[in-house]
């Protein structure tokens, strides 16, 4: 038909031209590096070599063997040195066909025909080496990803872990213990942090903090909270006064809108507790009777605007432990938060004058019960002495 014997020529000569000469022309904008630029040409001399070769000969069945030389480059090598040694391939295979070479010259038949089928073979090997090399790149980039996204995990967990403090001695009149587990599925970076300072008037300072987020930056704004929180506390002004401190600093800070802080200070002199929840969960106070959770000094998260702070004030008994934590803890997506919460203390109350230590590693991996955790988690174990200390 007329129409067969237009694609013919057309299929031998244009379409052929751009599948070849059109891919190196983009793919030259591309300048290779010197030492690339010599793998390069190598790859291009091997081509024409090994088409020469394959097509060289017109009754021995040789032209295959161009084929697992151009998908081997297009597995190691980049895009454009497929593309270039995919031309280099069609222009010796149509040269020397056209010189009486090869199997296609001495093919019987119009001589279209014969044209048409040698750039159908050469159109299919290029396009398929073309897609092994697109497939090879887009699996390096992803992998690329996915190196660099956990370098930057790992780099955020090692910065929060050197953040947080090392609880080498006991303060007076206290035990105290504290552990941080990442997250487990996702290996994302949290905020949490715990803290644990003294503050004028002979008392301790105690803190329990989530950033939002799971980042890098959650990582730094968590460092300067962590900071602007200490200098706080030295005013002596209390939880409350400290957390409205808090508040006005976080402007300043990049990612502290919406915090969860805890902080308490405590006076072992008196055995008393204050304390204040913005926006955090309670603590869990154990004592020879059993668990509570100490519900009072609660107000909206850091940096929420019109927020008065307030505390509330615990007498502790002696030997008490409190136990303070971040929601990475008890936070389960087919569990309601107060099932968790009474989980926790009925897991903890057994556990009474336990040593600190011994109860973070409990807590952590009991009330995980092997789910997987979706946030990271903190927990801040602090025993009080069996006697108050007199000063």
């Amino acid at each position: 038909s007329a129409w067969w014997e237009a694609f013919l020529p057309f299929w031998a000569g244009d379409a052929t031209g751009v599948l070849t000469v059109g891919g190196c022309v983009l793919a030259w904008r591309l300048r290779p590096r010197p030492a690339a630029a010599a793998r390069w040409g190598l790859a291009l001399v091997a081509t024409v070599t090994v088409t020469a070769a394959g097509f060289w000969p017109a009754q021995l069945p040789l032209f295959y063997l161009p084929i697992p030389l151009l998908f081997l480059l297009a597995f190691q090598q980049r895009l454009p040195v497929a593309l270039t040694c995919g031309l280099a391939m069609t222009v010796t295979a149509n040269a020397l066909t056209n010189a009486g070479h090869g199997p296609w010259a001495a093919l019987n038949g119009p001589a279209e025909a014969r044209t048409a089928t040698l750039q159908l073979f050469l159109g299919v090997t290029i396009l398929g080496a073309w897609f092994l090399a697109v497939g090879v790149a887009e699996r390096d980039n992803a992998m690329q990803q996915v190196r660099h996204f956990e370098e930057e995990q790992n780099a955020a967990h090692r910065l929060q872990r050197a953040l947080l403090p090392v609880l080498t001695e006991d303060r007076p009149g206290l035990e105290v213990s504290a552990g941080y587990r990442p997250a487990e599925r996702t290996h994302d970076v949290g905020g949490d942090w715990y803290d644990l300072f003294a503050v004028p008037g002979d008392r301790i300072g105690l803190v329990v903090g989530d950033v939002v987020g799971h980042d890098l930056s959650a990582a730094a704004a968590m460092a300067r909270l962590q900071t602007a929180l200490r200098i706080l506390a030295q005013s002596g002004d209390g939880p409350a006064g400290t957390l409205s401190g808090l508040d006005r600093a976080s402007d300043q800070i990049a990612g502290a809108f919406m915090t969860t802080v805890g902080y308490a200070d405590y006076h072992p002199s008196t055995a008393t507790l204050r304390y204040a929840c913005a926006g955090h969960l309670p603590p869990l106070l154990l004592t020879a009777d059993g668990a509570r959770f100490l519900w009072g000094g609660r107000s909206a998260p850091v940096g929420v605007a019109g927020v008065d702070r307030i505390e509330a004030e615990q007498h502790v008994p002696p030997g008490s432990t409190l136990i303070w934590y971040t929601d990475g803890l008890v936070e389960r997506v087919t569990v309601p938060l107060p099932e968790s919460l009474a989980r926790l203390a009925e897991q903890a109350a057994p556990l009474h004058g336990h040593d600190p230590a011994e109860l973070c590693g409990r807590l952590l991996d009991e009330v995980s019960d092997g789910d997987t955790l979706r946030d990271d988690a903190v927990v801040l174990c602090v025993r009080f002495a069996a006697e108050p200390s007199m000063r």
